[in-house]
């Protein structure tokens, strides 16, 4: 799209093949051309805008919606994405980093999203250094995250936890009661005739892991 100045250098020469004469600038003349090269500038602006509004794929708004009401279609309610965001640190700290609920994280497209519950990094990395729990943790540590954040509020941990290298082997303990806790919440609720499903997702955990569970007992 052209810009208003190269308008208006066309519009400067084109004036001057057809009469030999250069407009001073800042004459009535060239002002008067400046003018006109902005209006015009802004038809390419308005010509553009509606070709975007001629297709479905650019369309904005409510034109988009007279497309969508063309093919019997109706624009859904706008909801909140979600999802999990996974921190991690680049050198090893001697006490827990703790990231605060409402930290504003950013994509790479510039999306910005705020994190609802607070966390801590170490809990699951002391567990594995210390050999406690490897093999589970590599294999469901999105399921044990998962169910640290919804059986307690991250406050309530920390203070449990009280973080700090001399209290390694309490928070490994916490850690391992926590586990406990919600194998014997999966099976109190199989005792009530729950299904299986409906544990994983009261639990927000897999399937799979809840079938483990029942096979080992607590």
């Amino acid at each position: 799209m052209k810009t208003v100045d190269e308008i208006y250098g066309e519009l400067l020469a084109s004036f001057g093949k057809r009469t030999g004469l250069e407009p001073r600038e800042g004459c009535d003349l060239s002002a008067r051309m400046y003018a006109l090269a902005a209006q015009v500038c802004a038809l390419y602006v308005q010509a553009d805008w509606a070709l975007r509004q001629a297709f479905p794929q650019t369309a904005e708004g409510e034109y988009l919606d007279a497309h969508a009401q063309l093919r019997g279609l109706a624009r859904k309610r706008a909801t909140a994405a979600q999802g999990t965001v996974r921190f991690t640190a680049g050198e090893k700290a001697d006490a827990p980093r703790e990231i605060p609920k409402g930290t504003v994280c950013m994509t790479a497209g510039l999306i910005r999203f705020e994190t609802t519950r607070e966390a801590v990094l170490e809990t699951i990395r002391i567990c594995k250094d210390r050999d406690v729990l490897r093999e589970y943790l590599e294999n469901h540590e999105k399921e044990v995250i998962s169910i640290m954040m919804a059986l307690f509020d991250q406050k309530r941990a920390v203070e449990q936890y009280g973080y700090d290298k001399k209290k390694e082997g309490e928070t490994i303990g916490e850690a391992r009661g926590e586990m406990k806790k919600a194998r014997e919440t999966a099976l109190n609720m199989k005792q009530e005739g729950m299904p299986v499903n409906m544990i994983a997702r009261v639990l927000n955990v897999g399937q799979e892991l809840v079938q483990q569970w029942f096979s080992e007992g607590v």
